[in-house]
């Protein structure tokens, strides 16, 4: 069967929607025979929604051919009229059969060989017409069906060909004049049309096969120039398609010339848009959809609009467009407006040298190559991204062989899902193939990324046909690539790759997949590369391989391969990013350095640190936060003279948490919260962990500057000046006291490392051998100068006047006491002891003596002190008296501190172990003991400590600990003489200590207003204990 299609459709109007209207098919037997009527299309204008005066209409042609087949066997009917809606059908040799239901389906060509066959199949593909207007092609899709049954006894039967398919009819009035159109598509953003597929002729049910998101209806005579419009004609095509749902479905109607440019014709959306069997839609479009504009003048395409722009004019892109490649060959600007502009092909192609050509704001997508290429062998040319969003399939830029050019990147979003994102090219430049032309092939571009994001994929792993992983930036040639900043995420790839040139990183964030797993081919080399941010390749042997480099100077990366290309003053550190949840290691101005790598983060230096023989060197001032050395680290810092100040995150915030491993601090600079403001405690050094400080370098904190926190906590101080609190500056926790703080150096200001307040009782950290000089506000800790014999003691004590002298062996006073003055500092070492000899002079009533002196006097140690035997002095025997000046204002001042056993001889007229005349004695610790006068009676009431000032005189006692016992009677251990006690010329504070058989908070010793003494203050207390089997009692911080 042939049929023709009448179109009388002019008075249509635009496109709208759909109706369910159909006409009901009526066929005419004229007589005995086979008869077949066609199904008339029902057309609809959808924008009224109602019939004008043109339809389609479909009538028989004499000759036509419509297959008929049953009863398993098949013949071909030729038609014998021509101009109806019906005719009779004739086939020699085929004979009807009663009461045999037959089948008739056209068009004929496409039913198979067979001898019977219900499933036909269908194409959509391949669609063309001739000239404007002509319907005739499509007799060749005009997909119908029909069943009949021949009834008993007659000779006739009449097939009603139903239409299975449907039909838009497309008018579009051209304003501008458009030659040699070759097709004209319907786009979809899904796959909506059918191309192809199989009728059933038993069901009439066409069965989708194949679908794409476009249909194409070619113009013009196959191999020639399409059909051309002049300005202000219409345009008429017939496209068939399947049956479609196309409610709430946008389509884009566009046009394509020879040359391969795209003209957009105009879009439709409708809500109720269902385009069902027999259905002919007509959608009208007038004019050409305007892409661009310059000057103020409208352009249908991008080609025409660059084609009327002058030089450095401004392109303006008003619509989405679909076009074919642009070929830019002069200076100027695309302005793309928030719009997008898509190309099966490079979306740009800069076409001549020379150029400036900026893009922005914007969208650029290719679907087969990239955003933006270059011809061959282009030069000189400037090219600008401003917030462009590029993707391409092969790149979003690809350089080809450009040289002496610059592009420069601010901002947008680039994407490759194969191949590199930022693509150079590694060919030597000798286009046109000219070895001579050595200015040309050695004149690199610039390319520069101020920002933006950078995506890359290899959703075709075996490209190039090798195992290909993706790509972030390309170096192949001797290009120049800065990065200052940026966002690169590449799945599966590498970062950067560099195989020429050099690529500068002054920042960004570079995040790779599959590092540790992944590797592959980039581009065409066969050198396999892994998954990481930042790589070099040599071993590929491009043309510039030789100079091939990256420098890092700032930037985040997923992995740690930066540190391999850190520039010069630089280091590693990390980073938390928190959108990933992960640690990145950042690239910054290095600060420090261990074991000949370089870091930006002092803690990254010290996570590295496994080797305390190693030391990180500070390289710069520095701000942290605060710093943590982990069990597994051994930690040596050289200050090497700069300054790390430690913050903190909020007041009270620990500096340095040593949890686990050690740390070691040399050298000079400075060291902590030099604000003194946050940071407390400066160091925390935790279970099992140590701290050693040695050099001068200035330490800070608000409060406590070393904190001994665990039972094997350990902190040893071998230097350094110290600024802490006066209580504070070192520290244990209460009830961990058996951790160790040693002091053999440094300087404390306004805090005495040697009677230590922090603890109760008093602490002394200065270690045996060692001793605290005062200097004004500041304490400092040095080592004793040992001596021997009496002579050298003496002799010491006298020239040294501040520095410590250490007794670390038994010196036998032989004739009179060791006088100590102002600033004198004594130190009996654990094996020292210091005792009147056998020739002692009986007169003198003292070991060591302060008479007349004033100032300040330190005894310390962990030695004894003994007092003389059977002296006859009349005012008794002691190891220490201290007799301060009565003619000075200052008084004198003895601090005990220590370990030292001070014992106040035996069988004098009393053998007190400290006598205190005119001055002020401060006890820290120690054993103090006096033992019975010469009368050797057990019940005698014996004083450990006796004050007796004098006429002008006061005596000052403060006990922070110690252990005191006597051999007699101990009611009198800490005595007053009588008479001083109520004329207020004695004080006596007792804040810890251990007091065999004495009650310091009920002195019967003394009478204050009548009552027993005490001498506990308020925010202490005196509790009962049991010492060595005996009575005593304790005296501690109130709870």
């Amino acid at each position: 069967m042939k049929k023709q299609m009448m179109a009388a459709m002019c008075a249509l109007a635009v496109l709208a929607a759909c109706s369910e209207t159909s006409e009901e098919l009526v066929s005419e037997v004229k007589g005995e025979g086979v008869y077949a009527t066609i199904e008339q299309p029902v057309s609809v204008d959808t924008k009224s929604l109602a019939y004008e005066n043109g339809k389609l209409v479909f009538t028989w042609a004499e000759g036509e051919k419509v297959v008929v087949f049953g009863n398993k066997d098949a013949a071909s009917f030729n038609s014998l009229t021509s101009g109806e809606t019906s005719t009779k059908l004739e086939s020699e040799g085929f004979t009807l059969k009663d009461n045999v239901n037959y089948y008739a389906c056209l068009p004929a060509y496409t039913i198979p060989a067979a001898t019977q066959s219900t499933s036909v199949p269908v194409t959509f593909m391949g669609q063309r017409q001739t000239a404007n207007g002509n319907s005739d092609h499509l007799k060749s899709f005009d997909y119908a069906c029909a069943s009949a049954t021949k009834a008993e006894g007659k000779n006739t039967i009449s097939f009603e060909l139903k239409n299975q398919v449907a039909w838009i009819v497309l008018d579009h009035t051209f304003t501008d004049a458009t030659n040699n159109v070759t097709s004209v598509t319907i786009n979809a953003d899904e796959d909506l049309f059918v191309t192809k597929g199989t009728l059933d002729v038993t069901t009439s049910t066409i069965t989708e096969g194949t679908k794409d998101r476009k249909i194409t209806l070619n113009l013009g005579e196959e191999g020639g120039n399409g059909l051309s419009f002049a300005a202000g004609e219409t345009f008429r095509g017939f496209f068939t398609l399947n049956p479609v749902d196309l409610s709430g479905k946008t389509l884009t109607f566009t046009a394509t010339t020879k040359s391969g440019e795209t003209v957009a014709l105009g879009t439709f959306t409708k809500a109720s848009a269902n385009l069902t069997k027999n259905l002919a839609v007509r959608i009208q479009t007038s004019g050409s959809a305007k892409v661009a504009t310059v000057d103020g003048k409208e352009y249908s395409t991008l080609s025409a609009a660059l084609a009327a722009a002058s030089e450095g004019a401004t392109i303006s892109v008003v619509s989405d467009v679909t076009t074919e490649k642009v070929l830019i060959d002069k200076s100027v600007t695309f302005d793309l407006g928030g719009h997008t502009v898509t190309a099966d092909d490079d979306v740009f192609y800069i076409a001549e040298n020379g150029l400036t050509v900026n893009f922005k704001n914007g969208n650029i997508v290719s679907t087969k190559y990239g955003g933006l290429f270059f011809k061959q062998g282009r030069q000189n040319e400037h090219i600008t991204f401003d917030n462009c969003n590029i993707t391409g399939v092969e790149g979003a830029i690809a350089t080809s062989t450009l040289t002496g050019s610059t592009i420069t990147i601010n901002g947008g979003t680039f994407t490759s899902s194969n191949n590199a994102v930022i693509l150079t090219n590694g060919n030597k430049r000798m286009y046109p193939y000219d070895e001579t032309n050595t200015a040309l092939r050695e004149n690199p571009n610039t390319i520069t990324i101020n920002g933006g994001t950078f995506k890359g994929q290899m959703s075709d792993e075996a490209y190039n046909g090798r195992n290909s992983i993706a790509c972030g930036i390309y170096a192949a040639w001797k290009d120049i690539i800065i990065v200052n900043d940026g966002t690169f995420e590449i799945e599966r790839g590498v970062g950067v790759l560099c195989r020429g040139g050099k690529v500068t990183i002054k920042g960004g964030t570079f995040t790779t997949t599959d590092p540790d797993t992944k590797k592959g081919c980039v581009g065409d080399s066969r050198i396999v590369v892994p998954c990481q941010t930042v790589y070099v390749d040599k071993a590929s042997q491009y043309p510039d391989y030789e100079y091939a480099t990256i420098e890092i100077s700032g930037g985040k990366f997923s992995d740690d391969s930066c540190k391999d290309y850190l520039a010069e003053g630089y280091g590693i550190g990390r980073t938390y990013i928190e959108s990933k949840n992960v640690w990145y290691t950042e690239v910054a101005e290095a600060v420090s350095e261990y074991d000949g790598m370089k870091y930006s983060s002092l803690q990254t230096a010290i996570e590295a640190s496994e080797d305390a023989t190693k030391e990180i060197t500070i390289l710069k001032d520095m701000e942290v936060s605060q710093l943590t050395v982990y069990s597994e680290n051994k930690v040596t810092i050289n200050l090497n003279g700069k300054n790390v100040n430690i913050t903190g995150y909020e007041p009270n915030c620990t500096g340095v948490d040593i949890n686990g491993g050690s740390l070691t601090i040399k050298g000079s600079g400075s060291f902590g919260d030099s604000a003194q403001k946050n940071v407390n405690p400066l160091f925390y050094v935790n279970v099992g962990a140590s701290l050693t400080i040695e050099g001068d370098a200035s330490y800070y904190s608000a409060n406590v500057c070393a904190y001994a926190r665990y039972w094997n906590s350990k902190i040893y101080i071998n230097g350094g000046k110290w600024y802490g609190s006066e209580t504070y500056t070192l520290n244990k926790y209460d009830t961990n006291q058996e951790a160790i703080i040693s002091v053999t150096g440094g300087e404390f200001y306004k805090y005495n490392p040697a009677a230590s307040h922090s603890e109760n009782p008093v602490a002394n950290f200065v270690a045996d051998g060692y001793g605290v000089v005062k200097d004004g506000d500041w304490y400092r800790v040095v080592k004793a100068t040992e001596v021997t014999d009496e002579a050298s003691l003496k002799k010491a004590i006298t020239s040294s006047k501040t520095a410590p002298v250490l007794v670390n062996n038994t010196i036998e006073l032989e004739s009179s006491y060791l006088s100590l003055t102002n600033g004198y500092n004594l130190v009996v070492g654990e094996k020292g002891k210091i005792t009147p000899s056998s020739s002692y002079r009986s007169d003198v009533g003292e070991t060591i003596s302060t008479a007349n002196k004033t100032g300040t006097v330190n005894i310390s140690g962990s030695g004894s002190i003994e007092g003389p035997s059977n002296s006859t002095d009349g005012n008794g025997a002691c190891a220490i008296e201290i007799m301060g000046s009565n003619r000075s204002s200052t008084k004198l001042t003895v601090n005990i501190y220590g370990n030292l056993t001070v014992k106040g001889g035996s069988g004098g007229e009393a053998n007190n172990a400290v006598t205190i005349i005119n001055g002020i004695a401060n006890i820290y610790g120690g054993y103090f003991y006096a033992g019975l006068d010469k009368n050797s009676d057990p019940s005698e009431k014996v004083a450990v400590i006796y004050l007796r000032p004098g006429w002008k005189q006061n005596a000052t006692l403060n006990i922070y600990d110690g252990v005191f016992e006597c051999a007699g009677d101990p009611a009198f251990l800490i005595n007053c003489l009588d008479s001083s006690v109520n004329a207020n010329k004695c004080t006596i504070n007792v804040t810890g200590g251990i007091f065999v058989g004495f009650d310091p908070s009920n002195s019967v010793a003394d009478k204050i207003n009548g009552k027993n003494a005490n001498w506990v203050p308020d925010g202490y207390v005196s509790k009962e204990i049991t010492y060595n089997g005996k009575q005593a009692w304790e005296v501690t911080k109130a709870e």
